[in-house]
């Protein structure tokens, strides 16, 4: 039976443009710009909160601004399983929340999907992959190119690590075809390259998958997502390594 091993799921910094309602959105979007920094992204999170909950009147802008901080405070700096587990729950209930003001809205969606992804990772939960694969079909029947072809590399990961039928819908053939989708739509995603490379390792193909890696780790660094693309090129390297040992 294969683990679920679920990705990290990041959204960019540029995936919402909102207007600053409120001096304290402004003050956590200012914050947010220093997220690398543990404290500093815990302060934004803590604002984009108020905004969504103590505020009279709850936007979808300031739901999707908590759910986004929550989801990443979660993954890069929490180290508690209870504490990060908690914070998905939260980032998932404000993404509901500001779908029931949007039901098309596409930030929201893609949130409550990083959310249910981290989940089922953590958890390893069954019923967490399959509302994470719901999510993400949602998102590519609306738009497969949304954010450079964002939901197509999920949805590739997810069918290379979810348990095959007749546990649940893990493919490795379908996978590797999202990846292909998600590569023709957009080669900009370091993301795509690392989890290509590894569900091609994982079907056996070590040379292809050495080359969409080594691909990868040669884009330009962001150097606004730091914290995101450190991430993904120590995994780079990791996977390198395991490939050329193999």
């Amino acid at each position: 039976m294969k683990k679920i091993i679920l990705p990290l799921l990041l959204l960019m910094t540029n995936l919402f443009i909102f207007a600053e309602k409120e001096p304290f959105i402004l003050k956590g979007k200012q914050l947010w710009e220093k997220r690398h920094s543990p404290e500093k992204a815990l302060e934004a999170m803590k604002i984009f909160h108020q905004a969504a909950y103590e505020s009279q009147e709850k936007d979808y802008e300031s739901l999707c601004l908590f759910a986004y901080s929550s989801n990443f405070y979660a993954k890069f700096f929490e180290k508690d399983k209870d504490q990060k587990e908690d914070f998905y729950l939260k980032a998932s209930k404000a993404s509901q929340k500001a779908i029931s003001l949007n039901p098309n809205g596409m930030e929201a969606h893609l949130l409550l999907g990083i959310s249910y992804a981290e989940l089922a990772q953590l958890n390893k939960s069954l019923s967490y992959i399959e509302k994470a694969k719901e999510v993400f079909e949602w998102i590519e029947k609306k738009s497969p190119d949304y954010q450079n072809g964002f939901a197509l590399m999920v949805l590739g990961r997810l069918y290379s690590k979810a348990p095959g039928w007749p546990i649940s819908f893990g493919d490795d053939d379908l996978s590797l075809k999202y990846f292909e989708k998600a590569m023709a739509i957009s080669k900009k995603l370091r993301f795509t390259y690392l989890y290509y490379a590894e569900a091609l390792f994982d079907a056996g193909e070590n040379q292809k998958a050495l080359e969409i890696l080594r691909t990868g780790i040669k884009l330009p660094v962001n150097e606004k997502e730091l914290t995101e693309e450190n991430y993904c090129l120590a995994k780079m390297k990791k996977l390198e390594k395991e490939i050329l040992e193999d």
